[in-house]
């Protein structure tokens, strides 16, 4: 039996898409960035800056049909897709209610 070292096998939370725009305080400067993917545990957006892996920061959205919410996240990993970077960024810490707001959305078809 093979086994299945897809990302999407080995990810701790489902993801959905999620194109909207966020806002990231990163070394005491905001920025608006076009979000990709959510989750509970993170999400995925598109940058023209590079962003250092392990920088803390402040990342504002609206969970849809939810709340505006601000959340302390950590950079995860970058990568190059079609001439802008791609940032991985993970939650650290979030109120219950968000997590359950977020996972709300990503169950929802």
């Amino acid at each position: 039996m093979q086994k299945d070292t897809s990302l999407d096998s080995l990810r701790k939370f489902p993801r959905k898409n999620y194109s909207r725009l966020i806002s990231v305080l990163y070394k005491g400067r905001y920025y608006t960035f076009e979000s990709i993917e959510l989750s509970e545990g993170g999400l995925s957006f598109l940058s023209d800056l590079v962003l250092d892996n392990g920088t803390e920061c402040i990342v504002n959205l609206q969970i849809p049909k939810g709340d505006f919410v601000s959340i302390r996240g950590t950079i995860r990993h970058s990568s190059k897709v079609n001439g802008q970077i791609n940032i991985g960024l993970s939650f650290d810490k979030m109120a219950f209610s968000n997590k359950r707001q977020i996972r709300s959305f990503v169950a929802a078809r």
